[in-house]
């Protein structure tokens, strides 16, 4: 029976197409079904009528899948047969959207398979027969647009392009997959540059981009930033210039911003400015963590630095006016003066720190526990100070608090003041920059060539 079918596929004669097949199916081995399948004869064959035929009386066979379950019979022919046998099968579907919205086990479409594969008859074949499949996302959220950057098929992209202007798609361009990329991000990381033109046109041309250039993805990365990160040779001083005419920049890494420029001969490379500017920030995140550390040390060791824990002035339970220490702090005991300046030097660091470390782009998981690890060497900090700590009472009026607390009060007092001075010195500059910018009266004017005549 196979090769009565095989004959009558090759002359394209649907006679007795019905009964043929019938018989056929009926004798094949169900766990060779798939290598079997009659369309996938039909599509080596490229025989039109047949398959037509075969979908009108067993419309079935273009929805079985293989033998793993990962794909379908309408899948490997869009992937592997003439347009002509695409057209054919998916017009003789009854409805047509029942078989391009077939599925693998990717969740993507038959228009997704056709545009992995570079097949761009094939897509416009499928837009045309069922426009919504242009718009089918794969269960990673990319689009055909995606899948056909990823693959490299330049062509199927611009022709899903032209498809997209027919139909009044093209926001269609500005979706993210899964992990947040856009179609401009895939295209930047592949360094495609045709696509990068068509998306970001020439400011010459009148044209706006039809993307959104500083979209950023699920890492907080923009198009500049991945273009940055694998910036290797000259050539991808084209795509800098594409990029930086639309007006792309990069995200924001930290609290510093790093403006780039476009690269030049005479400046640095992007890679290495924005290495150079991570680098720095680890630095500075090393630099105070070791300054905390070594205020905690210190504390760990204030006894062996003041040989008496106590001043003799503050032993036991003693009470000394408020009024009287903030005007002459210098009846405060050295132990104390000192645990003032080394608390604040501790806690700058700490706040820094964790300044630091909450703009990086980092996971959620890794900032929670870094935050945590300082937390906990904050009120271990704390809770050693308390110990440590000379022990009097500062009377207000009719309160008195703990030297403990009056530690604190100094803290306090010292951000207030550190604050204050800040403020005062941008209000400062502010007021230089102003003035220097006012023009002067009576400035330069235009020498004349007037004489007098006697």
């Amino acid at each position: 029976m196979a090769q009565a079918l095989l004959k009558a596929i090759e002359t394209e004669d649907i006679t007795d197409l019905k009964t043929l097949i019938e018989n056929y199916l009926s004798e094949e081995d169900s766990a060779k079904f798939w290598e079997n399948n009659p369309l996938l004869m039909v599509s080596q064959y490229g025989s039109v009528l047949c398959a037509k035929e075969i979908i009108r009386l067993k419309p079935e066979l273009a929805w079985q899948r293989t033998g793993d379950g990962s794909s379908t019979v309408m899948h490997f022919i869009c992937r592997t047969a003439d347009v002509a046998i695409v057209k054919a099968v998916v017009e003789a579907g009854d409805p047509i959207q029942m078989i391009c919205n077939l599925t693998d086990i990717h969740s993507r479409t038959p228009f997704h398979t056709a545009a992995i594969n570079g097949r761009e008859e094939v897509l416009r074949a499928l837009v045309t027969l069922c426009p919504e499949s242009i718009q089918k996302l794969t269960s990673q959220r990319e689009s055909a647009l995606h899948l056909a950057l990823k693959n490299n098929h330049c062509g199927s992209f611009l022709v899903m392009v032209e498809e997209l202007q027919k139909h009044d798609l093209m926001n269609l361009l500005t979706r993210q997959d899964d992990e947040g990329n856009s179609v401009l991000h895939i295209a930047t990381l592949r360094k495609q540059i045709q696509i990068l033109k068509m998306l970001l046109p020439d400011k010459s041309t009148n044209a706006g981009p039809v993307v959104q250039v500083n979209s950023r993805n699920r890492g907080g990365f923009t198009a500049l930033d991945l273009h940055y990160q694998n910036f290797s040779d000259r050539n991808d001083k084209d795509i800098s210039d594409i990029l930086h005419q639309a007006g792309a920049k990069e995200g924001h890494l930290l609290f510093c911003s790093c403006e780039e420029k476009p690269p030049s001969s005479q400046s640095l490379t992007p890679r290495f400015t924005r290495s150079t500017c991570k680098s720095m920030k680890l630095g500075a995140v090393a630099v105070f963590i070791t300054i905390a550390g070594a205020a905690f040390s210190s504390l760990t060791n204030l006894n062996n630095i003041y040989l008496l824990p106590l001043d003799k002035n503050f032993s036991g339970i003693s009470m000394t006016s408020a009024k009287d220490l903030i005007m002459s702090p210098i009846l405060l005991p050295g132990n104390f003066a000192f645990m003032v300046f080394n608390t604040a030097a501790f806690m700058a660091s700490l706040f820094v720190a964790v300044v630091i470390i909450c703009s990086f782009q980092w996971s959620f998981c890794i900032k929670v526990v870094s935050l945590f690890a300082i937390l906990a060497f904050t009120v271990s900090y704390v809770f050693l100070a308390k110990e440590v700590m000379p022990k009097f009472w500062v009377v207000f009026g009719s309160y008195k608090i703990s030297s403990f607390w009056f530690l604190w009060f100094y803290e306090t007092l010292l951000a207030c003041t550190t604050g204050t001075v800040c403020l005062m010195g941008k209000l400062i500059q502010y007021i230089f920059s102003k003035l220097l910018k006012r023009p002067r009266m009576g400035g330069n004017r235009p020498e004349t060539n007037s004489r007098i005549s006697v």
